[in-house]
């Protein structure tokens, strides 16, 4: 217990933005590893990321995503509910598609535009488990949509926790979503976690470049898995605006 202790509070200097020269040198050295990882997928049998994503691409133009949209906006300008559907979403929807994903768990729910998404991209509904956790309720109408669970609560909290593998009943699942908390630590605790104990195909990581800690994130998830790791942003721009990021982590 000690030595978890002692990690987590590593952890959490590591994020701790307030005092730039705690996480500076380690930023260094791991954006250092980050840059010169493999650039060739490790897995010759599977196709490169970048064809995965491209894949997904051109199959989510396909898919109806009417009626779906982000809800009401946290940030100040522009609209202050968005009712049409955004480039991702149909990226969401044609990996789900494309790669036959039927088990998918997402972390941060907002208003339900992106596990609704991804619900369009299924080709067998009636098959499939999904289920959505976040800490507001700002869609009650999820509640009624026939094939979701949502959970309302801290992800990263032992009941959810719990909860989540409950649902899938210990069995893999195709795809984890994580868009919530975008800062440094929860964000790994998101991708630990739920790595290990649901052990998903592919973990998608949304704002990834979004701040400093975010960077600091994916750094580190591209340190450790070099190809396996990629910001689809960088092979179709049109995903996502540069500025944020999305990324793809392929685990099996």
């Amino acid at each position: 217990m000690a030595l978890a202790g002692y990690i987590a509070e590593k952890l959490k200097n590591w994020d701790d933005r307030r005092h730039p020269s705690r996480p500076a040198e380690l930023d260094q050295r791991v954006a250092g590893l980050a840059s010169a990882a493999p650039t060739r997928a490790a897995n010759p049998v599977e196709p490169a990321l970048d064809e995965v994503i491209t894949k997904a691409w051109t199959a989510g133009q396909d898919i109806d995503l009417s009626g779906v949209g982000y809800g009401p906006a946290h940030w100040e300008e522009g609209e202050r509910f968005v009712s049409t559907p955004y480039p991702y979403y149909h990226f969401l929807a044609g990996l789900v598609r494309s790669r036959r994903c039927q088990r998918i768990f997402e972390i941060g729910t907002h208003y339900g535009g992106s596990i609704l998404s991804m619900m369009r991209g299924l080709d067998q509904p009636d098959k499939a488990k999904i289920l959505t956790v976040d800490l507001t309720d700002l869609n009650p109408g999820l509640h009624s949509v026939i094939g979701l669970q949502k959970i309302i609560g801290d992800a990263n909290t032992e009941g959810v926790i719990q909860q989540a593998i409950t649902y899938f009943e210990g069995e893999p699942i195709d795809m984890i979503y994580v868009d919530a908390n975008h800062s440094f630590l929860p964000t790994i605790e998101n991708i630990s976690l739920y790595g290990i104990l649901l052990r998903p195909a592919i973990i998608v990581l949304d704002d990834i470049v979004l701040n400093e800690s975010m960077q600091a994130m994916w750094n580190v998830v591209r340190a450790a898995y070099g190809a396996e790791a990629v910001n689809c942003v960088e092979v179709i721009p049109e995903i996502r605006s540069g500025a944020v990021g999305f990324g793809l982590l392929r685990l099996r």
